[in-house]
């Protein structure tokens, strides 16, 4: 699998995976999957191939999380102790 950072679209990642799948392991003949998501976690564009065993995924997704409640984004504020780490994670005492 090769993964990454888009460096020109803000928030944006990809993935790419090749695989070759036994018979014994369920392999297809064929498969094809191509979905676009919206307004979720890691929302984004996918698409699956599989032929005779031999499978293809490649997916362009944002790294954010989508707040249900408040229908964007979630956004996580730093303070200036954790400057440069991962953000903060909400305390639910």
């Amino acid at each position: 699998m090769v993964h990454g950072k888009i460096p020109f679209l803000a928030n944006k990642h990809f993935e790419v995976e090749v695989n070759r799948w036994s018979w014994r392991d369920g392999a297809s003949w064929f498969m094809a999957l191509f979905q676009w998501t919206r307004c979720r976690d890691h929302a984004g564009l996918e698409l699956d191939l599989e032929l005779a065993g031999l499978s293809f995924r490649a997916v362009i997704y944002d790294c954010r999380h989508w707040d249900y409640d408040k229908s964007t984004w979630e956004t996580h504020q730093t303070s200036s102790s954790q400057a440069g780490n991962e953000a903060a994670v909400p305390n639910d005492d």
